[in-house]
């Protein structure tokens, strides 16, 4: 396991003493109450379901579900490991499936 050394900012006050810690010691010194989220996994192949489980369909759903009508803004996080081999239809399908107005 690796140890990461405490703190990691930069520029970080230089004078406290740099202790190594496993990241589960470093990720407990915050507050996560407030935090959300929603996990996505993604299935390779093309998919039409109602209710899919996986992939931007499942994104779409999450949205949907989870921001409220007249919330502009946000934040997604995605993840991608083949991004060149999207094509634009799907681009548009995906970030459709992020739009709040789109979705509803």
């Amino acid at each position: 396991t690796k140890k990461y050394v405490w703190p990691l900012e930069h520029g970080a006050d230089t004078t406290r003493e740099r202790i190594p810690l496993l990241l589960t010691q470093v990720l407990r010194r915050y507050d996560y109450s407030s935090a959300y989220g929603v996990l996505v996994p993604s299935v390779p192949g093309y998919h039409r379901l109602n209710n899919c489980p996986f992939g931007h369909l499942k994104l779409r759903d999450a949205v949907r579900r989870h921001t409220p009508a007249n919330r502009s803004g946000g934040t997604i996080i995605c993840q991608y490991s083949s991004i060149g081999s999207f094509s634009l239809k799907w681009l548009h399908e995906f970030a459709s499936s992020m739009d709040v107005q789109a979705v509803r």
